[in-house]
């Protein structure tokens, strides 16, 4: 009995310190059964605690060839975990294998709790509820690619904690159900939207992948006073009036002015990137005029504008007339009001 003991712990340790010693880099090892490639960044301390990334891959496919798509994660403190699926898709007992990796990860690298994300593409996309809404890890968001929401109802905690995102090619079958995602979510989840790449079909969106890291930042918390990728900001004020000079009626523009050094402990400025542009109504109108942001000592600001305290939108009719001025706290359907009439298209969105 001693030599069987003994033969165990022998033939046992190889593995098991491979597990527990995880090096900077990219490396391979099998946890849970599943043959996963992890990239852990450099610095990682107790003090200086990493966020993580679970990725469940597309039909086919691997974890270690997915990978690559988010290995510039690292450089902003991002641990990549990508399993891959025994055979040619996922099931819901691997991807609960998938839900101890995490766990397993916790206790073997200083990563932050609160800052656990997941992403699937594809088939990886159709399974990940079973990830996204885990009790265990209660992940801060959640990122469906070429693929879309059509399982369960969130848990109740996913209200006040989790963030989703579809994203997919305009021309991909599964964009209908990354559109649906939101109707299906909404008022379920702290926040889901859904973005769609033109002329693509079943294809990882590389358009997105800089909106995709600084949303996932912003789900867990990182903020930078004019850091925001909600709209398609322009930093020429004269050159974006000139493209409304044309219309006859309605339209406009409208200014984000910040102040980089003066809001980085704001709570209004913080608001107002992660909750005001963030509304579907602000999404909506804004999204249908030409957005311009500054930092308040650009000397580029228009001429006559006065800003007395920061966050500030400033909205001008087609005109170049400034019609509305909103500094401070600014309240969503106050701003999402004021946009709408300057909008081409009023009409008020159905949100479900």
């Amino acid at each position: 009995m001693r030599l069987l003991s003994t033969w165990l712990i022998l033939s046992l340790a190889p593995l098991l310190a491979q597990e527990s010693s995880i090096p900077v880099g990219r490396s391979e090892r099998v946890m849970e059964g599943l043959q996963t490639t992890l990239i852990v960044p450099q610095g990682l301390t107790p003090e200086r605690r990493g966020s993580l990334v679970l990725l469940l891959h597309g039909l086919g496919d691997t974890g270690a060839n997915l990978s690559h798509t988010l290995q510039s994660w690292t450089r902003e403190g991002y641990v990549i975990c990508a399993p891959t699926a025994k055979g040619k898709q996922w099931s819901r007992p691997q991807v609960e294998s998938v839900i101890r990796i995490g766990k397993r990860l916790l206790e073997l690298l200083p990563i932050d709790p609160e800052k656990i994300h997941t992403m699937g593409f594809s088939n990886g996309g159709w399974n990940l509820p079973t990830l996204a809404f885990s009790d265990e890890l209660k992940p801060v968001s959640a990122i469906y690619l070429a693929a879309g929401h059509d399982g369960p109802s969130p848990p109740k905690w996913a209200k006040k904690r989790l963030s989703v995102l579809a994203l997919a090619g305009e021309q991909d079958p599964n964009a209908r159900a990354a559109r649906a995602t939101v109707t299906r979510l909404r008022g379920k989840v702290l926040r889901v939207e859904a973005r769609f790449q033109p002329n693509l079909g079943h294809k990882w969106p590389r358009m997105y992948e800089p909106f995709m890291l600084w949303w996932t930042g912003v789900t867990e918390g990182r903020f930078t006073p004019g850091d925001d990728m909600n709209f398609d900001w322009q930093s020429d004020f004269t050159a974006a009036l000139a493209t409304q000079a044309s219309r006859k009626k309605r339209g406009g523009v409208w200014l984000y002015v910040y102040d980089a050094e003066g809001d980085k402990d704001s709570k209004e400025a913080r608001r107002i990137q992660e909750v005001v542009f963030m509304h579907p109504l602000v999404r909506h109108f804004g999204n249908q005029l030409p957005a311009v942001k500054m930092d308040r000592n650009s000397a580029d600001l228009p001429a006559g504008l006065k800003i007395n305290k920061t966050p500030a939108v400033a909205i001008y009719d087609r005109k170049g007339k400034l019609k509305k001025l909103y500094e401070g706290k600014i309240k969503v359907r106050q701003l999402a009001a004021s946009l709408r009439k300057r909008a081409p298209d009023p009409k008020m969105p159905k949100l479900k």
